[in-house]
């Protein structure tokens, strides 16, 4: 069973939350859900350790806040309604697909494939998180997304040659 967002979707935009200037970046004219990077941390298994050969490439696991704007005019509880079943929409399409591979989605050459796992966050880290971001706490949902990989592995002379470039040495 494919799921399938109605015609009338909300917008999907890769964005932060709120500008520089701490104004909110979601129109209030239309309905959005934003997708926001939250954190990036070095995978650490044993597997996938740079420690022991520096030269290969990190392997980053990346925590993405999925949030829902519903619009302004629409503020009513039938609004806040409509954005709790599209944050269900968002739980079902990766309920559905966990796993993104070069062979189902469109993705970088360097990468083999993106693991999407439900965080559990509580109420204290929750408030956290909105607080970090500046922006007003509304309906949303924490995925972390294992393992994207960037850089690129570097022969033992080009690793030479950078570490001279960057460090002097």
């Amino acid at each position: 069973m494919e799921l399938q967002f109605p015609q009338k979707a909300y917008e999907v935009a890769v964005d932060k939350l709120v500008t520089r200037e701490g104004k909110s970046t979601t129109d209030a004219q239309s309905g959005r859900i934003v997708i926001t990077l939250l954190h990036a941390q070095e995978e650490r298994t044993m597997q996938r350790s740079r420690t022991s050969d520096l030269t290969q490439p990190y392997h980053l696991n990346l925590l993405l806040l999925f949030s829902v704007h519903e619009k302004e005019q629409n503020a009513s509880g039938n609004a806040y309604l409509e954005a709790m079943k599209y944050l269900d929409m968002v739980l079902g399409y990766f309920q559905q697909t966990p796993v993104f591979s070069p062979q189902t989605h469109a993705l970088p050459p360097n990468i083999q494939h993106l693991h999407f796992e439900l965080f559990n966050e509580d109420l204290r880290e929750s408030s956290y998180i909105w607080t970090m971001t500046g922006a007003k706490h509304t309906t949303s949902v924490l995925y972390q997304v294992r393992s994207v990989t960037v850089g690129q592995a570097l022969v033992g002379s080009q690793f030479a040659a950078h570490s001279q470039q960057l460090f002097g040495t």
